[in-house]
């Protein structure tokens, strides 16, 4: 996937950009490609650590910003300690957790969906039952 976006960059990250002699572009290319649970989890102390735990904790902070549930998002961390802490091999892991994660993917999806369904109705006035 290949997204334009406009960032406001901080003076802070600019001097170190310049400091090094890089490029802003380059280093948060990098910063993304590093984000990756199923490389995190698989343990090799391969440098997915620091990306990876930043974003976690920066998801888990907008899930309580936004009110979301973490109905979802806690089966799915349970699902993966269950399931891919016991793979002893890195590259097993790795392919057991991204499939674990496009499961979330879905299951986030279909969560969303539901529940912009029931905003919709509830906002409308019609009635809105338990399922």
């Amino acid at each position: 996937m290949k997204i334009t976006a406009i960032l406001e960059i901080p003076e802070d990250f600019r001097l170190h950009c310049e400091i090094y002699d890089c490029n802003a572009q380059d280093v948060l290319q990098e910063f993304v490609n590093q984000v990756s649970l199923p490389r995190h989890r698989a343990g090799e102390g391969n440098g997915y650590e620091c990306a990876t735990s930043f974003f976690m904790d920066y998801a888990d902070q907008l899930l309580s910003e936004k009110g979301q549930p973490a109905d979802v998002h806690d089966h799915y961390l349970d699902k993966l300690a269950e399931t891919v802490v016991p793979i002893r091999d890195g590259e097993q892991r790795e392919v057991a957790c991204r499939k674990i994660l496009r499961q979330w993917a879905l299951a986030v999806k279909e969560s969303s969906s539901c529940h912009s369904t029931e905003m919709a109705r509830h906002s409308s006035g019609a009635e809105v039952k338990p399922i």
